[in-house]
């Protein structure tokens, strides 16, 4: 049976609440963009996919990941979406090829995110957004609820970690439109293409 510790977010009811919270917030900074196509990065499951398919019918989301197990969960669950497995830090889409790119919960497992950001701007249109998790709180939360207590709170498979400030400074070393939203313990940046 398939197993990720990506699938907690919609099992444990103490990380279901606030991560549908996350997600209706992400809906509600993509509803008023008028954007057609989306590509998210680092789909997984295709949760998200699902998500805003359910709110924006009309929405073209196709969605790439490298764990095949995660991509036929996400075809199941969302058939309205395309799913396929494809490396995200080998993207071989053209120049503007969507109106938005996401990588929701991503950065912070790479070892270069600067270059997903910078292909994301590439492959994108119009926009782009990027989630992360608000450090130090969101250490702390796990801390709290006793997870990964030996690395302090930190998720074993996450690489890289921001402040608010850092990660505005990240992103605008890149956009020069770049909103923010603190969705507790979660970052939404909204960045202009």
């Amino acid at each position: 049976m398939y197993k990720s510790s990506n699938l907690q977010k919609y099992q444990d009811p103490f990380v279901r609440i606030p991560w549908n919270g996350f997600l209706n917030n992400l809906n509600n900074v993509i509803s008023p963009l008028n954007v057609k196509r989306i590509l998210d990065l680092g789909c997984g499951e295709g949760f998200v996919a699902k998500y805003l398919i359910s709110k924006n019918q009309d929405l073209c989301v196709e969605g790439i990941d490298i764990n095949e197990e995660a991509l036929n969960m996400a075809k199941k669950l969302c058939p309205g979406a395309v799913f396929r497995k494809d490396d995200i830090t080998d993207l071989k889409y053209p120049d503007k090829s969507f109106d938005l790119i996401l990588a929701i919960e991503v950065l912070e497992h790479l070892k270069d995110p600067g270059m997903i950001i910078r292909e994301a701007k590439r492959i994108s249109s119009r926009y782009c957004i990027f989630s992360v998790p608000l450090e130090p709180f969101f250490k702390i939360c796990n801390f709290l609820r006793g997870k990964n207590i030996r690395r302090w709170g930190n998720p074993p498979e996450h690489l890289q970690g921001w402040s608010l400030r850092q990660f505005r400074s990240l992103l605008s070393s890149n956009f020069d439109k770049v909103n923010i939203k603190v969705v507790f313990p979660w970052t939404i940046a909204l960045c202009e293409v």
